[in-house]
């Protein structure tokens, strides 16, 4: 009765293009954007080498846009103008980032990979290179890479939520559930409305026969998230563990609302 599901949120999103944080340089590389399509390839380049001047740290010189901006999809078009800019300098690390990017959602996951690795080359420090490299290598299923690639990433961004959290995704996956608990636990105080870091502790926790820990965490996770079918459906199965056949027959019949198909199997079994 203690079956427990992953529910995995960001895994395999890879970061957005990266755009500049302040305005000035925001204005070169639009400027650079504009030449490269008009093809006037110096002038691009001095546009983006302008727009990298603005900073004295390229690591700290970006900022991203979150999953919820609008995103590139005519991949197949950056990956060919990144490919120019690189051919013409091919010591800017944003560029083979971005060309990565785009690779990855391309399904090219091996080049994103090699892309990604000459960032890094670049720039050790390009904390996003390594988190990107990490989930190309999860969709490779080289798991235990990945998490050396996102040890690096918490270790040059310590307040990068995101990191720590596909950490512990990958680690609960190789079963390394107290890893896994301390890194949904560091993603719960980096941000602490993420709903699934409190799902997934909790399924966490359950494996590790901390029942009452569980119950907690998918209570939470009902309170950031009402509508979170799968918290209900497991809290279910923990309750039915504890002897609280009500409870969990509740909590099958709010899943079963919320569309989760396999409560209606619960229900009929164990709640008539």
């Amino acid at each position: 009765m203690t079956k427990t599901f992953l529910y995995i949120f960001l895994v395999g999103y890879f970061l957005s293009l990266i755009v500049f944080a302040q305005d000035t340089a925001e204005k070169y590389f639009k400027i650079g954007n504009g030449k490269l399509k008009q093809e006037y390839y110096t002038e691009a380049i001095e546009a983006y080498t302008k727009a990298i001047e603005i900073y004295s740290k390229e690591a700290d010189s970006y900022k991203k846009t979150s999953n919820d901006k609008v995103r590139v999809t005519d991949y197949t078009g950056a990956i060919e103008e990144y490919t120019k800019v690189i051919e013409l300098k091919p010591s800017l690390a944003f560029a083979y980032f971005n060309r990565g990017v785009a690779k990855a959602n391309s399904k090219d996951i091996d080049g994103a990979m090699q892309d990604f690795t000459e960032v890094i080359e670049i720039n050790p420090n390009f904390a996003d290179a390594y988190y990107n490299r990490a989930l190309a290598k999860t969709q490779r299923q080289e798991i235990e890479d990945a998490v050396k690639d996102l040890n690096k990433a918490t270790e040059l961004a310590p307040a990068d939520v995101k990191s720590f959290y596909l950490r512990g995704n990958l680690k609960a996956n190789l079963s390394d559930f107290p890893g896994a608990i301390e890194d949904y636990s560091k993603t719960i105080e980096l941000k602490p409305d993420l709903a699934p870091a409190y799902y997934n502790r909790g399924n966490v926790k359950a494996n590790l026969g901390d029942l009452n820990g569980a119950v907690l965490d998918y209570t939470k996770a009902i309170e950031l998230k009402p509508d979170f079918a799968f918290a209900y459906n497991n809290r279910g199965k923990i309750k039915y563990s504890l002897n609280d056949k009500n409870g969990a027959c509740s909590d099958w019949k709010k899943a079963e609302e919320l569309g989760d198909r396999e409560t209606k199997d619960l229900i009929n079994k164990f709640c008539q």
